[in-house]
């Protein structure tokens, strides 16, 4: 079967879109959203779904741009046969026409015709999965290039199997009863076990009928074992219990007299706790009393003490107040005698002194300056010998054609595909050459000479005598047209470039740029000296230089005017002479100056010392007069208050006589509390009430396990519960032994099922061999000739594809582990060989879609899988591409 083109209107964004299939290989390419995929669709329902289809599929196909009802009309080859098929989908009055070489069917019978032809009945689009399974392992739709190429022809297994059996020869087929006898055993299988070997829990299946009656027997006879011994159980407690409560209630009774006796004793410990923490409380208020007292004569000792202190250190801090004021007027007049004379007189000296050394330095700077202007003179004439230079090239500049890099690069590029075009041309064109002729020949009119050749790149006549004319188009067509176009268009480029620049021809044209670029080069080679120069920096600087000769020189005759018998110095060498003797003199008037200065600070700091301590004296004679005022102050105070020493220590006296008191008192009270043992009756008041306690749950706990076991046996009591189980035993063994029976019979259904599998799988085997051989001659190309396929069939379906490279150490890869982009690549593989071997029931050739397949491939890959398409174009397959990277 192979596509020959279809016709799409009104289809969702088509109005009417034609597309010619070529018979090897076709590619649709385009940007997503173009509706390549729409297009492919429509080819696909126009095959397998029925013309009088309605609902949501027919919504689906409607265009929200055009109007009218969608119509697709699909042409292709079957059976050695051309057919056309058109249908126009509008619901229940949709038709469909095929026709086949001159006859034509419609609508039903149409339908029927094109199922048989295809192999595949059209369905309706109430069954869209159905639809979707329709030549599902050779139609790739979008998004679906890397499913598990097995699920892809779960509806084309039996087909390929036959077909691998028949390639295989007889001795690996099956016989009729063979295959009759295992389909009986694998429905009896299936009818007691799942797939896994586990019980079917189908309603028919007879095994897990007898399994469920068993196990409800056997938990009725378990339930029935449970209330025996429930019975037993609720008598045996109910005679527990009742002793435990009698026993308890004995002991619980000695418990609570016991209590009784240790809560008076505990009640005594209160009553003498409460008179001892009266004492102690009477006792350290008498305590307190009694500190306060010693704190409070302490004091008035520690305030004595501090008087005397402060008096003893107060007369010679006087003293010294005294003797420091004496000091401070003998150094402040020295001082001022040094500040008044001694320094005035040296300062003097010294103002002269730099007075004349600035003098000094100023001729030097002017003997300096004038140097620097007789240099500065010198470079100014060589930079206008520089700029007279520059002039005189950029007049030869001047003169010369102006063309610049991109020209002449332009000019290169024209010159070199113009000859290109003429070669080219002249490929193209017809050369008629005239070797021997009785006849006058002419082409065009224009006569050919014996011997000679005329070269033509359009069509013209040639004429051979009066009667014959010969007509002679050169071959290309519209490529010798586009030759000579491009010819003419480069040569009048050439032309205006020339014209635009002022020269003659390409030669003239060359040789002007590099006259230019020469006279450039001589010119930059100018301008670089000049920067170097800094001309207009140079000039300034001259000027500059001029300005501050003039500013020294009337500096000079300033200061001159202003230093008595000043004679200036007759050259730079008397100058540095005079500079270095006035530098002396001033360096020892600095050296005196500040002899003198130091002595002056020495003393300055000196006063400024004694004035601190002079203060400091002051301030702390002044803080120990304010202390002792208050000291004797604070005295006064306290003797006023607390009486005199004799009244002190009487009052002491007694405090201490009433502290002893009340130590014996709670001396004996505690002696009573520790007799009694406290600490021990509370531990034993505890224990006790813990007794009591757990006894109280004890005899709780009989009580409601008498009544639990008394209502279990009024409850159980009605029915014989050891006939009951002796029945129920009996009833769960004759259960058994049928389920015994029907699984003996079930177990050797199923090894003779696992025994027909097995050889079944091991022919499975032997018929994978082609098709992992098929699968691989396409795989090696994407994956290397390392590489190989190994398929393997299950009951008659293709179970597993798995990827061995060897360059990896014969590692395995299962389909599912492989990345996104080799599943695309190895499911393709997998269509294209399964494809080319159904495609014999189909004279050769079977359609493959791809529709945008190989998204997640990466570019080193596309040229593999280009190749892998190839090839099964070429083994006969119809590869149909659609993309949306022009690159694919």
């Amino acid at each position: 079967m192979r596509l020959i083109s279809a016709l799409v209107k009104n289809y969702r964004i088509h109005k009417e879109l034609r597309i010619d299939f070529d018979p090897k290989m076709t590619v649709i390419v385009g940007p997503n959203e173009t509706g390549k995929s729409t297009l492919i669709e429509a080819v696909h329902r126009a095959l397998f779904l029925k013309a009088r289809t309605g609902g949501r599929e027919l919504e689906r196909m409607k265009s929200m741009l055009h109007s009218g009802h969608p119509e697709v009309t699909v042409c292709f080859e079957a059976k050695g046969s051309r057919c056309e098929v058109t249908k126009l989908f509008r619901g229940n009055s949709g038709t469909a026409v095929v026709k086949i070489d001159g006859k034509t069917f419609h609508n039903d019978h149409a339908e029927h015709v094109l199922g048989e032809l295809l192999g595949e009945a059209p369905v309706d689009g109430k069954s869209p999965t159905r639809l979707g399974a329709r030549w599902n392992h050779l139609w790739v739709w979008q998004g679906q290039g890397g499913i598990h190429p097995a699920k892809a022809i779960e509806e084309r297994n039996n087909s390929l199997i036959r077909r691998l059996q028949k390639e295989q020869g007889a001795i690996v087929q099956q016989s009729d009863k063979d295959a009759a006898v295992a389909d009986y055993f694998r429905r009896e299988y299936s009818r007691f076990f799942t797939a896994k070997g586990q019980i079917s829990r189908k309603k028919d299946n007879e095994l897990f009928e007898k399994q469920q009656r068993l196990e409800k027997l056997q938990a009725l006879v378990e339930e029935a074992r449970l209330r025996v011994d429930r019975l037993e159980t609720a008598r045996s407690d109910y005679l527990q219990a009742s002793q435990v409560e009698k026993q308890t209630g004995k002991e619980l009774e000695r418990i609570r007299l016991e209590l009784d006796q240790v809560a008076k004793k505990l009640a005594d410990v209160e009553e003498l706790s409460k008179r001892l923490e009266k004492h102690k409380a009477r006792f350290q208020e008498l305590e307190k009393e009694k500190v306060s007292l010693e704190k409070l004569d302490q004091e008035m000792v520690e305030l004595k003490r501090r008087i005397t202190k402060i008096e003893e250190e107060l007369g010679p801090k006087e003293k010294e107040l005294k003797d420091l004021d004496s000091e401070i007027a003998t150094k402040q007049k020295r001082l001022d005698l040094l500040r008044s004379s001694n320094h005035e007189k040296v300062r003097r000296q010294l103002q002269s002194a730099e007075a004349e050394l600035q003098l000094l330095t100023l001729c030097k700077e002017s003997l300096r300056v004038e140097s620097d202007i007789c240099e500065l003179e010198k470079k100014v004439e060589r930079i206008e010998q520089l700029e007279k230079k520059q002039k005189e090239i950029e007049r030869s500049l001047a003169k010369l054609p102006k063309i610049t890099k991109s020209q002449r690069t332009r000019i290169s590029q024209l010159s070199s595909d113009i000859k290109s075009a003429k070669a080219r041309l002249e490929g193209l064109s017809a050369r008629i050459e005239v070797s021997e002729s009785d006849l006058q020949v002419k082409v065009d009119g224009r006569p050919v000479p014996v011997g000679t050749h005329v070269t033509v790149s359009s069509t013209c006549e040639v004429t051979v005598g009066d009667s014959t004319k010969i007509t002679v188009t050169p071959g290309g067509g519209t490529t010798l047209a586009d030759a000579v176009s491009e010819l003419k268009r480069l040569e009048e480029e050439l032309a205006s470039l020339l014209s635009q620049i002022g020269v003659q021809s390409v030669e003239d044209a060359l040789l002007a740029y590099e006259a230019i670029r020469e006279e450039q080069s001589r010119l930059e080679a100018v301008r670089s000296g000049l920067k170097e120069l800094k001309g207009e920096k140079l000039k300034k600087d001259l000027n500059r230089a001029k300005l501050t000769k003039d500013a020294v020189e009337e500096e000079i005759v300033r200061l001159a005017s202003k230093v008595p018998g000043w004679i200036r110095p007759a050259d730079l060498v008397e100058t540095v002479e005079r500079i270095r003797q006035v530098k002396t003199k001033i360096q020892g008037l600095k050296n005196e100056e500040n002899a003198l200065l130091n002595e002056i600070r020495n003393l300055d700091e000196q006063l400024q010392t004694d004035r601190k301590r002079r203060e400091i004296t002051q301030k702390k004679i002044n803080e120990l007069k304010e202390i002792l005022t208050e000291a004797r102050a604070k005295l006064n105070v306290k003797q006023e208050e607390a009486g005199d020493d004799r009244q002190r220590a009487e009052q002491l006296l007694q405090v201490e006589q009433q502290m002893e008191n009340e130590m014996r008192l709670i001396q004996a009270l505690n002696r009573q509390i520790e007799e009694l043992s406290p600490e021990t009756l509370r531990i034993r008041l505890e224990k006790l009430e813990k007794a009591e306690e757990r006894l109280n749950e004890e005899i709780r706990q009989a009580r409601e396990t008498m009544l639990r076991a008394e209502t279990m046996l009024e409850l159980d009591g009605s029915v014989d519960p050891r006939a009951e189980l002796d029945e129920r035993m009996a009833a769960a063994d004759q259960a058994k032994k049928e389920y015994e029976a029907v699984l003996r019979r079930a177990n050797a259904i199923s090894r003779v099922h696992q025994l027909f599998t097995q050889e079944q799988q091991r022919l499975a085997d032997r018929y994978s061999r082609p098709l992992s051989e098929k699968i691989s001659s396409y795989a090696t190309m994407i994956f290397g000739g390392l590489s190989k396929v190994d398929s393997r069939f299950s009951e008659n379906s293709l179970h597993s594809i798995t990827l061995l490279h060897q360059k990896f150490g014969g590692t395995e890869f299962d389909f599912e582990s492989l990345s996104g982009g080799a599943r695309e690549q190895l499911a393709a593989a997998v269509r294209l060989a399964v494809a080319e071997i159904l495609a014999e029931e189909h004279d050769g050739c079977l359609p493959l879609v791809f529709d945008d397949s190989f998204t997640n491939s990466d570019r080193d890959r596309l040229q593999s899988i280009q190749d892998m398409l190839f090839k099964a174009s070429r083994n006969g397959l119809q590869i149909i591409v659609l993309s949306s990277n022009p690159e694919d």
